[in-house]
């Protein structure tokens, strides 16, 4: 496949490379902080960790790290990062990982530009984005969920035992960075299981919960 760049709310860069081709120029356009958000740490050993905080240093970012973001991502650990990134006075996050790392960052997103209770207001029930939420960039390891193209996010409330999603146009990512030679460490057999878990939870999500939670 030919390398390309696709634009919808959200800049896509496609290709081999184009991390290292065009982050550089990308982060200048945003503060001297990044707050740079991974799951269980598998970038640190496949090399795209390396990568990107090269770049990251190379440009003279403050980079503030939040790791550990689980599969399913859960109210309670967005809060940490909506926490951590108002502390640290985030210019930019940049997810690096799959759709639940996505997610996560989409809602860190707009908490760290809101004062109220994220939850309640935006999950729970439908709510009106009327400010700006922090600057999300993405960058894809895992294909599946196609979540880095749009304004969708599923967290789940542990205290409230629910879990659910959203789509608000203003949590696009504002650039996505699709280098598909990140994605090469996941088998055939785990990106085919992948895709198909997102169909079938997308499909039956409100009708069971408890079904949508094994698909995931």
């Amino acid at each position: 496949m030919n390398n390309f760049i696709f634009e919808n709310s959200s800049k896509v860069y496609f290709g081999e490379g184009c991390v290292k081709e065009y982050l550089s120029n990308i982060l200048s356009a945003y503060g001297d902080t990044v707050m740079l958000c991974y799951g269980g740490g598998s970038i640190k050993k496949n090399g795209i960790y390396d990568e990107v905080i090269t770049i990251l240093k190379k440009e003279n970012k403050a980079v503030v790290e939040f790791s550990g973001i689980p599969s399913n991502p859960t109210y309670s650990k967005v809060l940490d990062g909506v926490k951590l990134a108002k502390e640290s006075h985030a210019d930019l996050i940049l997810a690096v990982g799959g759709g639940s790392v996505m997610d996560c960052c989409k809602a860190i997103s707009l908490g760290a530009k809101y004062d109220g209770d994220i939850w309640a207001d935006f999950w729970a029930r439908p709510g009106v984005i009327d400010f700006e939420p922090l600057p999300l960039g993405i960058i894809v390891t895992v294909s599946g969920t196609g979540s880095e193209c749009n304004g969708g996010a599923v967290i789940t409330n542990e205290e409230l035992k629910i879990k659910t999603g959203k789509d608000y146009p203003q949590l696009n990512a504002k650039f996505v960075m699709l280098d598909s030679t990140y994605t090469y460490q996941l088998q055939s057999r785990c990106r085919s299981c992948r895709s198909s878990s997102c169909l079938l939870q997308t499909y039956l999500q409100g009708r069971r919960k408890e079904v949508c939670s094994v698909c995931s």
